[in-house]
């Protein structure tokens, strides 16, 4: 295991590519510790960063103040998509996205 404080004067461009770009966004310490977790590993994240579940809650507690379609702009959905949640069409345990 790495550990951030025992390099010294490593520098983000000191790091392998798709290292360097994450040290660039969040800092040398944070990629070291995604390093430890990860290393090895193929990882992919999804395009959508909330669970639908949330989505869905949100939706709920929002449905007033928001429009279709800024919801849709909001989580990245279409505002179909969108109106299904709104009206029940969708559960989560039915979601393949």
């Amino acid at each position: 295991m790495i550990k951030a404080g025992g390099i010294f004067n490593v520098k983000n461009s000191d790091l392998a590519p798709v290292y360097r770009e994450i040290a660039d966004e969040i800092g040398f310490e944070n990629t070291v510790k995604i390093y430890n977790q990860f290393k090895g590993q193929q990882v992919s994240f999804p395009q959508r960063l909330y669970a639908a579940e949330y989505v869905i809650r949100y939706i709920k507690e929002n449905k007033g103040n928001m429009s279709v379609k800024e919801l849709a702009k909001k989580f990245g959905y279409t505002e179909r998509r969108i109106r299904q949640f709104m009206n029940g069409e969708v559960r989560c345990e039915d979601r393949k996205e």
